[in-house]
């Protein structure tokens, strides 16, 4: 809608094929947990310090954060400082830990835009400028092609079990998750011959970093790159760890298992500080848990086969969860959020 706007900062191929300039590739600072971050903080601090000065430097009309609250909200408060305009957009989780954050965030931001009916109250009540824009893969979460389709182009054989594999976007998610989710698979395979696995590559992982890895075991299946919607909607399980990919597997309404583990250290401390029944994005929005969560030392591979098969064995459970998967996508509002976000942003601009 503003064919003049020029955007620059922190992003990987995607942004970058959308024309944005990259000042930093996202990959190098994607990290989740406290331990976790130390072997990355030099690049971190380099890439926060590079962009102040370039704000500095070219004081552009708006700086536009994206979730990564302990980077991006120190940004903000320098952005602020030196009278930048501030949106935030895909609000961090402060309705799930440290709440206390949120009299901070507004006094660094202009605008919060956020992505769930219940964030825009939560804001609301603390007199947060606040606009709630709808979720984005309301729009984009939508296969392109049918199942047969799919099952040719990759050429899965007819009749067979389709179980897909989202072990993450980052690195450490990999390292933590992909052996037991691998593991599992290997365990299924003996149960069951005509299970066939799907291991999704995200963009900010190098796919042989994904082979070696699935080389080892002894399954029928192939690690994929893109396409990872119409994988979903082909399947007939999805193993994922936590995050927007159970979102995105919840609009596609495929039963899943969610997986997560961090660090020791990172999970003590969250423990101590989240207060969430749920750590599962789609079981947050349902309000209850409608997908099995393994968590820490319950992420291993015994626990993961277990649950795959429990459901996949027993049709009334597995018809039971679509319909209510079916439910989440209601939730989360209608559809426009990426035009409705780019409106906002104009309406900043021109202010």
């Amino acid at each position: 809608i503003d064919p003049a706007a020029h955007f620059y900062g922190i992003g990987s191929s995607k942004m970058r094929d959308a024309g944005m300039e990259i000042l930093q590739d996202s990959r190098e600072i994607a990290v989740v947990g406290l331990s976790e971050i130390l072997p990355h903080l030099r690049t971190i601090l380099k890439a926060l310090g590079g962009l102040k000065r370039r704000l500095a430097k070219d004081r552009p009309k708006l700086l536009i954060l994206i979730d990564f609250p302990e980077f991006n909200l120190r940004l903000a408060a320098y952005a602020k400082k030196i009278g930048i305009k501030v949106l935030y957009y895909i609000s961090p989780q402060v309705w799930a830990w440290r709440q206390g954050r949120v009299r901070n965030i507004a006094k660094v931001i202009d605008k919060m835009a956020v992505i769930f009916p219940f964030e825009e109250a939560f804001y609301q009540k603390e007199k947060v400028d606040v606009r709630f824009v709808g979720h984005p893969l309301v729009d984009c979460v939508k296969p392109a092609m049918t199942k047969d389709e799919f099952f040719k182009k990759n050429g899965i054989p007819d009749g067979a079990k389709v179980i897909v594999l989202l072990p993450g976007s980052r690195k450490s998610e990999i390292r933590l998750l992909l052996n037991e989710m691998l593991s599992a698979c290997e365990m299924l395979s003996k149960r069951d011959s005509s299970y066939y696995f799907l291991v999704s590559c995200a963009p900010t992982i190098e796919a042989d970093t994904i082979e070696v890895v699935f080389d080892r075991y002894d399954i029928n299946g192939r690690v994929i790159e893109g396409n990872i919607y119409d994988a979903i909607a082909a399947s007939d399980f999805v193993i994922t760890k936590s995050g927007t990919s159970t979102l995105e597997t919840a609009i596609l309404a495929k039963p899943m298992v969610i997986v997560y583990k961090v660090s020791p250290f990172t999970y003590i401390i969250g423990k101590m500080f989240i207060k969430l029944p749920y750590i599962g994005l789609a079981n947050i929005v349902a309000g209850e848990q409608v997908a099995p969560e393994l968590i820490q030392a319950d992420a291993n591979a015994a626990a993961i086969a277990h649950e795959v098969q429990k459901i996949m064995q027993d049709k009334d459970t597995y018809d039971a969860i679509t319909g209510k998967l079916m439910r989440i996508k209601d939730k989360l509002g209608s559809s426009g959020a990426s035009e409705n976000i780019a409106a906002l942003i104009k309406e900043m601009l021109v202010k």
